[in-house]
């Protein structure tokens, strides 16, 4: 992130998605369809957060993106998780972006 390279990150985000859902056995259906719906819709990259079994997705786009990203990820992705499993959604906009100073002292 600090390079600019959205996209190396989102990779970066995908590959760690992946690890957690297949070499840790973390993930559930309900959040790989919202990180699915999430590519599939505009986002550089995403995965689970917070501790896993049903916990929360992360995604990460350019701001020119996100009503596509927040518009496409409604409703479809969860039409494969079953209707008595499906989580509810809340969305949140970011409350402001992050110069890249900023970056560096949250790394330091």
């Amino acid at each position: 992130m600090l390079d600019g390279d959205l996209e190396a990150f989102g990779r970066a985000m995908d590959a760690s998605h992946a690890s957690l859902r297949d070499d840790y056995e973390v993930s559930c259906p309900e959040l790989d369809a919202l990180v699915d719906a999430a590519r599939e819709n505009g986002a550089a990259g995403a995965r689970l957060t917070g501790a896993g079994f049903g916990g929360c997705a992360v995604a990460l786009c350019r701001a020119n993106r996100l009503e596509m990203l927040l518009e496409g990820s409604k409703g479809r992705p969860m039409e494969r998780v079953p209707a008595d499993r499906r989580p509810s959604s809340r969305t949140r906009r970011p409350a402001r972006t992050w110069s890249r100073s900023e970056l560096r002292v949250l790394e330091a």
